[in-house]
């Protein structure tokens, strides 16, 4: 994808952006030797739709500032669970219901796939 500098660089601001505005659970998954659509996943939820959206709004405006625009950005209208695709760095946004429902961090337990905080 991108150089391993620029990859952590993003991935620090786009956990900080969502710790800023209270992003509960938030965890990061590496699959740069699992995967060949992004390097890294990170999963995060909040408390309800108008939380959800506003922690995407807080990645999209940190994010922007720094001259980063995301390749897509999926599910805004409904806000239960919105996707955003940074190549290198795809961010998961759910509501925690919609998160317990899915458990998209399951599909990827691995001992070789690293979980970060």
């Amino acid at each position: 994808m991108i150089n391993t500098d620029s990859t952590m660089e993003l991935l620090t601001q786009i956990k900080k952006a969502a710790e800023e505005l209270k992003a509960e659970d938030i965890i990061e998954l590496n699959l740069a030797d699992f995967s060949a659509f992004t390097d890294y996943l990170v999963i995060c939820h909040g408390t309800s739709s108008v939380h959800v959206n506003g922690i995407a709004d807080k990645i999209y405006i940190s994010l922007k500032q720094l001259g980063i625009m995301p390749l897509g950005v999926e599910g805004k209208e409904e806000s239960e669970w919105i996707l955003m695709d940074y190549n290198n760095i795809v961010v998961h946004i759910f509501q925690e219901q919609q998160r317990n429902l899915y458990k998209i961090e399951s599909l990827y337990e691995s001992k070789e796939i690293e979980k970060g905080l």
